[in-house]
C-alpha cells in the first residue's frame, strides 16, 4: 500500500480520536437532532438560525444542510399537490369584454374581492377601482371570528370607506350587499360594526341595510371637538355679548339637514341623562329640531301633531305600558 510503518502505527494509534472538525460535526448534528425533534417542519436554513440564536455558533448553512443529509433528516413540512380547478365559477356576466378605454371618471367601474386567512381569521377585502384612473374608490374589509360564549361564528365590519367625490352613488350599499352575502356563506349567525355616535350618516347607512343598535361604547378620556356643531340663532349675538367673537359659517342644504340629524341625536342623548323640570327643557329643544327637520320636508308641527293623531286612532298611544315579547 506503500505507506510507511511509522505513518501505520500513528493512525492505528489515533484511529479512535476524533479530531476538532469530527468534534464539531458530531456536536453540530446533535444539535440538528435536538431541534428536530422540536420543530419537524423547519429546514436547514431555520435550524441553523436557531443554532445561531440559541448557541452564538456560526456555522453556514450549507454544512446544516450536509449533516442533515448525511443524517437522513428532512422536514416535515406539508406539500401540497397542484389540483385542477374545476369548472368555471361565474357570479357576475362579462360585459367589460376586454374594452378598457374610457374618456370621463365613474365611466367603467369594477370591483375584486379577496378573502385570506391570518391568525385562525377568515378576512375579506372588497374594493372598487375607476377605471379611468386607476384608483380604488371605495373599499370594505372584514372578518369572520368565532363566538366562544355561544361557539357560533360571527362576523365583523371592520372597516367601509368611499371617497367623497363618490358618495351617493350605491357604492357603499353594494359593498355591504356583497359583505352580507359572504358572511352567510360563512355561516356568521350576525354581523357587527361600531359607528361613532354622531355619525348620522353612517347609522342611517347601517340601519338602511337591516343593522339595528344593540350597544353603546363609552369613552374616558377622549376629548371630544370643541363647538363643531349647529347652533340656535341667537347664540352668535349672545355669544358678541360676553365680549367674545365667534367663528361662524352658513352650512349648504345637505350640510344643514345632517348636522339637524346630530342635532336630534344630541338632544335624545340629553333628555335621557335629564329628569324633573330639566328633561321639560330637553324635550323642548328635541321638538325645535324636530319641527326644523319638519320645515325641510315643507311641513309644520302641526302636520306632525296631526300624523300623530292619525296614528294614535289607528294604534293606540303608549298609556297602558304595554310590554310586547314575543308573537306564537
Amino acid at each position: 500500500m506503500k505507506v510507511s510503518r511509522s505513518g501505520y502505527y500513528k493512525w492505528l494509534n489515533n484511529k479512535d480520536i476524533l479530531n476538532n472538525y469530527e468534534i464539531n460535526r458530531k456536536n453540530l448534528g446533535e444539535l440538528i437532532i435536538d431541534i428536530h425533534r422540536r420543530k419537524p417542519s423547519y429546514g436547514y436554513h431555520r435550524i441553523n438560525k436557531i443554532i445561531r440564536d440559541e448557541t452564538g455558533w456560526y456555522v453556514s448553512s450549507n454544512l446544516v444542510h450536509k449533516v442533515c443529509k448525511i443524517l437522513n433528516i428532512k422536514s416535515k413540512a406539508k406539500h401540497y399537490k397542484y389540483k385542477r380547478p374545476g369548472e368555471e365559477s361565474i357570479k357576475y356576466s362579462n360585459i367589460i369584454n376586454g374594452n378598457w378605454k374610457t374618456s370621463r371618471p365613474f365611466e367603467k367601474v369594477v370591483s375584486d374581492t379577496t378573502t385570506f386567512y391570518f391568525k385562525k381569521r377568515k378576512y375579506d377585502w372588497t374594493f372598487y377601482l375607476d377605471v379611468f384612473n386607476n384608483e380604488i374608490v371605495g373599499y370594505l374589509f372584514g372578518y369572520i371570528i368565532n363566538d366562544y360564549i355561544n361557539l357560533k361564528p360571527v362576523a365583523k365590519l371592520d372597516a367601509l370607506f368611499v371617497k367623497n367625490a363618490y358618495r351617493n352613488m350605491k357604492i357603499a350599499t353594494k359593498l355591504i350587499e356583497e359583505f352580507k352575502k359572504w358572511c352567510q356563506e360563512n355561516n356568521a349567525t350576525y354581523i357587527n360594526v361600531s359607528v361613532w355616535s354622531d355619525n348620522i350618516v353612517a347609522k342611517h347607512l347601517y340601519m338602511k341595510q337591516g343593522f339595528i343598535p344593540k350597544k353603546e361604547e363609552l369613552f374616558l378620556g377622549y376629548k371630544p371637538k370643541k363647538y363643531q356643531k349647529l347652533v340656535r340663532d341667537k347664540i352668535p349675538e349672545i355669544i358678541k355679548q360676553n365680549k367674545e367673537e365667534p367663528v361662524t359659517r352658513i352650512l349648504s342644504d345637505n350640510e344643514y339637514k345632517e348636522e339637524l340629524e346630530k342635532k336630534l341625536y344630541e338632544e335624545y342623548i340629553e333628555v335621557l341623562n335629564s329628569n324633573n323640570t330639566d328633561r321639560i327643557e330637553e324635550l323642548a329643544d328635541m321638538l325645535e329640531v324636530m319641527i326644523s327637520l319638519a320645515k325641510l320636508e315643507n311641513k309644520s308641527l302641526e302636520d306632525i301633531i296631526d300624523v300623530a293623531k292619525k296614528k294614535k286612532e289607528k294604534r293606540g298611544g303608549f298609556e297602558q305600558k304595554i310590554y310586547l315579547e314575543a308573537v306564537k
